[in-house]
């Protein structure tokens, strides 16, 4: 799987989860909140599919953190005793609890 053919969840990691996110925000989670924030609602959407689609995909669970620090991201789920597909598992719930500000 390549970062192209999970836009949304790549532009994410690369432009929120950058190697001074930690200086800006609480935790990962707090970012997560920012981008869906700083986005049309539908960026909610189009994440939860690409999420979905590496979730449900059959990488092995090292390959989903390669794939997670290969899109740019300077996080990684190991650094919070997580796989990187509980850490995206994670992150899919939060974006499925999260509603828009009007």
């Amino acid at each position: 799987m390549q970062p192209e053919e999970i836009p949304d969840l790549a532009h994410f990691l690369i432009t929120y989860l950058h190697q001074d996110f930690d200086l800006d925000y609480a935790d990962d989670i707090e970012v997560l909140l920012e981008f869906l924030s700083d986005n049309p609602p539908e960026t909610a959407k189009s994440l939860l599919r690409d999420l979905r689609y590496v979730l449900y995909s059959d990488l092995s669970n090292d390959e989903v953190r390669r794939l997670i620090l290969q899109c740019g991201s300077s996080f990684d789920p190991s650094s919070a005793g997580l796989t990187g597909r509980e850490w995206l598992a994670e992150v899919e719930k939060e974006v499925l609890d999260w509603k828009p500000s009007d």
